[in-house]
């Protein structure tokens, strides 16, 4: 696909010099993301949102983000994203309370805020050290303890007990990386290219590492895209897919015997 053929065709001017002076801001901020990261936040999602990328003959947000000026990390730019989205435009909090706490222990908090505990989780991530903060978080059960510590750890949300692998000790068949990328980008309408893959095997890696099945994280991909109300990527079935497939049933059917047809078909039930 050539670039020309994606810039609207009802292009204009004032539209293009509102997306070179966002342009330009993206590139002033990503010197001083410590203090600005909201604003940077704020700026690269009316970027992706209205996809004013296309004004700069970029194809993608990815493809800006991943600019030899700007090349920031794709997961760090999705929390600004979420921080931002969560805490200022879902729940109200001023801004200067989120730049006292810091992206970094924000980011860390971030999967499991909602709107019954986003205080406290402020709160914590303001008052804490970030060693604390893991701590507390293990406390509360929403992480696992890290390698080096007792290597049985417990699911918060199934409560079963596993022994955690080394991620670099463990493999899974490429087929099955295949299949859950071909999904997304069927879903998301999207084509990736070269290094924009790095980031998605690596969060599809990590839930196989949690025991995640390519059937339960298609099915959790097509639960959001037909329910979630925000924009979400691959990070976030990441984050998420502990807390949809209770809602879910990803279990494969039984297939009856013939006997068992029988049977059933005598009772009435079939």
């Amino acid at each position: 696909m050539s670039t020309n053929s994606i810039i609207p065709k009802e292009n204009n001017s004032s539209l293009v010099d509102h997306a070179h002076k966002l342009d330009q801001r993206v590139k002033n901020l990503r010197y001083s993301i410590d203090n600005g990261f909201l604003d940077l936040a704020k700026t690269l999602k009316e970027i992706r949102d209205k996809k004013l990328y296309l004004q700069l003959n970029i194809e993608t947000f990815e493809s800006y983000i991943a600019q030899p000026e700007l090349a920031f990390d794709r997961g760090t730019v999705y929390k600004f994203i979420d921080i931002l989205e969560t805490f200022v435009d879902k729940h109200n909090v001023a801004p200067e309370r989120l730049l006292e706490a810091g992206w970094t222990k924000l980011s860390k908090v971030i999967p499991y805020t909602d709107e019954n505990n986003y205080e406290s989780m402020l709160e914590k991530a303001t008052s804490l050290s970030r060693s604390d903060l893991d701590k507390d978080l293990v406390e509360q059960g929403f992480i696992t303890k890290k390698e080096g510590e007792p290597q049985t750890v417990s699911c918060p949300y199934c409560h079963k007990d596993f022994i955690p692998t080394k991620r670099q000790d463990k493999s899974f068949a490429q087929e099955d990386y295949q299949k859950i990328i071909y999904r997304y980008e069927e879903i998301k309408e999207i084509k990736f290219e070269g290094k924009e893959y790095d980031p998605i095997m690596q969060s599809i890696k990590t839930m196989f590492m949690n025991g995640r099945t390519s059937e339960q994280i298609i099915a959790t991909m097509e639960w959001l895209d037909e329910n979630a109300e925000y924009e979400w990527t691959i990070h976030t079935i990441k984050n998420k897919i502990a807390e949809i497939l209770p809602q879910l049933d990803t279990r494969p059917k039984r297939q009856l015997s013939e006997e068992d047809k029988q049977l059933l078909q005598r009772s009435g039930a079939i």
